[in-house]
């Protein structure tokens, strides 16, 4: 399990698939990250990351062997608006990989998007596609397209992930990027209270704070002060003689008497000693 500001999609942010992974991060209060180059149009603004030429060109060199796994021609180079190689840059970002298209009979995922899914097969990366046709996801295991070991009710089990695929979303496929937010919701961990200054956490204590005045305490000690007391036991006084009143400090040592709870305390403050400096310490 893992907390929710730990997740992180990584994506294209174009319109169809990626949009609506998008949309779905930022639903849920997920950070987005959507990697573009100049002259990409794009169908999210949020978490927007500008790839520079020399990091689009990294990915074309990996392209050129992926073109060779999947037997099909380039198009576009790292200085065209549209390259495949762009594809790649969020499958790289992130650790698992979520697409939704068609699996083909070639065993490779159809259009565009189909790059990143060979890619992250090559990087034995977890990925699962959802086949819109299908109505299905499906995971690459053995060298094969195979259902989700756990069944269709597929969880995101690493909070770096990355969505894409088609650019023709249908319903299902939209439906399915929902429950893979909501299925991703279930097993995150609640944000944790932030620390107290002191260090310890926050307690969230909703019971009623009692007002001094009305301390039981309190009361009982107001109430001991008018009890009928012994022939000749004085009453107890804070600072009897001058001094103690001028330096604040105990002298003559006094006892008093409290009763809390239907316990009587007795509480004896005796005078204060002097120090090494010559003056008097705490009580």
């Amino acid at each position: 399990m893992f907390r929710k500001e730990e997740c992180v999609l990584y994506s294209g942010g174009a319109a169809g698939a990626e949009a609506e992974f998008g949309a779905q991060a930022e639903a849920h209060g997920i950070e987005e990250v959507n990697f573009t180059f100049e002259g990409h149009a794009l169908a999210r603004s949020r978490g927007v990351r500008v790839l520079s030429r020399e990091e689009r060109a990294k990915g074309d060199v990996s392209l050129s062997y992926v073109s060779r796994l999947m037997s099909r021609k380039l198009h576009g180079r790292p200085d065209h608006p549209e390259s495949p190689a762009d594809d790649l840059v969020p499958v790289n970002a992130g650790q698992e990989i979520y697409v939704v298209g068609a699996v083909l009979p070639d065993a490779t995922v159809k259009g565009g998007t189909g790059w990143g899914a060979e890619f992250a097969k090559l990087c034995n990366k977890p990925i699962f596609v959802f086949d819109q046709g299908r109505n299905a996801w499906l995971t690459w295991k053995d060298e094969k397209w195979v259902p989700p070991p756990g069944g269709q009710a597929i969880r995101i089990g690493n909070p770096r992930f990355t969505g894409t695929g088609t650019r023709f979303l249908e319903e299902n496929g939209r439906r399915a990027i929902r429950e893979l937010f909501r299925a991703l919701l279930r097993v995150v961990v609640p944000p944790r209270l932030k620390p107290s200054p002191a260090g310890h956490p926050q307690r969230r204590d909703h019971r009623p704070r009692r007002p001094r005045e009305d301390h039981p305490g309190r009361r009982d000690a107001e109430a001991e002060r008018h009890l009928p007391r012994a022939p000749g036991r004085p009453r107890p006084r804070d600072d009897s003689i001058d001094l103690e009143r001028e330096k604040g400090i105990t002298i003559m040592a006094k006892n008093t008497a409290v009763v809390y709870r239907g316990v009587k305390i007795n509480i004896v403050d005796t005078r204060a000693t002097p120090t090494s400096a010559g003056k008097s310490s705490g009580r």
